[in-house]
């Protein structure tokens, strides 16, 4: 990210969730976001009633609207044999259809509150080589109820995967209630550092999995410290995709160009404005 005027905004479908596929692509590109991330859960839906890869594809070309990531791929961590091997087909058929609307990523996420680490890394490895084949990277991401919760959980993890296709996804949320400490992200090499999502969590008195999937608030409204979170993505020169990620039974049942307008409005708020320095605020 080499400045305020060089936003690569993105906005995932979840934000969205209540309406179809097709809504949620123009909503996002109506806002200005220049990306959209496919929640794939919404993607079945469109196939189930429908809709088909060809046509939400060509609407995504029309509107110059890239595919930044497809969401996502949990519980594989501690599978073994035959039951990772089942997972691992469902895995590709999730992978193809992100393939075919052009996605570069799929993330997994990483909820087990115990890994079992003589079988994750491995697991991981075969994720990203499956992944590789269809010319796509997997995107891992830590989650703060997990074993894996931080930066520097995830760094061992993708240490033990060794695979190049295997990067890190860093959420806003997921940093700094899993107790992630900024010096890491600082440290972590770049260009392991695949996507960023960004949101804001309310001062609610709720559990963990509560405030993530259901009260999520637009960035700047809540209580995460976002501007020296931009700062962090400043100074190690992240260049990538920011995506706004902001799972909100409220939001949803709200006009979605609304709500897709409202927030890109509070993440360039949150991510232009200077002083570009962590002690910035």
């Amino acid at each position: 990210m080499s400045g305020p005027d060089n936003l690569k905004l993105s906005l995932n479908g979840v934000t969205l969730r209540r309406a179809p596929l097709e809504t949620q692509i123009r909503a996002a590109a109506a806002a200005g976001f220049r990306g959209f991330g496919l929640w794939m859960d919404v993607v079945d839906e469109h196939l189930a009633q429908g809709g088909t890869l060809a046509a939400a594809r060509d609407l995504l070309t029309h509107l110059d609207l890239p595919v930044t990531e497809a969401c996502f791929l949990p519980d594989w961590q501690n599978l073994r044999g035959a039951d990772m091997a089942a997972y691992l087909r469902r895995a590709e058929l999730l992978m193809n259809r992100a393939a075919s609307l052009g996605s570069p990523l799929v993330v997994a996420s990483a909820p087990e509150e115990t890994v079992d680490w003589d079988v994750a890394p491995g697991n991981l490895r075969r994720l990203a080589e499956l992944a590789a084949g269809m010319g796509l990277r997997v995107a891992y991401e830590f989650l703060p109820w997990g074993e894996v919760r931080d930066v520097a959980r995830a760094r061992k993890m993708l240490e033990l995967a060794d695979h190049s296709a295997a990067g890190l996804l860093v959420d806003s949320f997921h940093f700094y209630l899993g107790g992630s400490k900024e010096e890491d992200l600082l440290a972590f090499p770049k260009e392991r550092l695949f996507l960023v999502h960004l949101d804001d969590v309310p001062a609610l008195d709720a559990d963990l999995i509560s405030l993530c999937r259901k009260y999520r608030v637009y960035p700047g409204e809540g209580t995460l410290p976002l501007r020296r979170f931009g700062a962090v993505l400043h100074e190690i020169r992240y260049d990538g995709f920011i995506t706004v990620e902001l799972l909100s039974e409220a939001y949803w049942q709200q006009d979605p160009f609304a709500v897709a307008r409202r927030a890109y409005e509070a993440a360039v708020d949150v991510l232009r404005p200077g002083p570009w320095t962590r002690d910035g605020g």
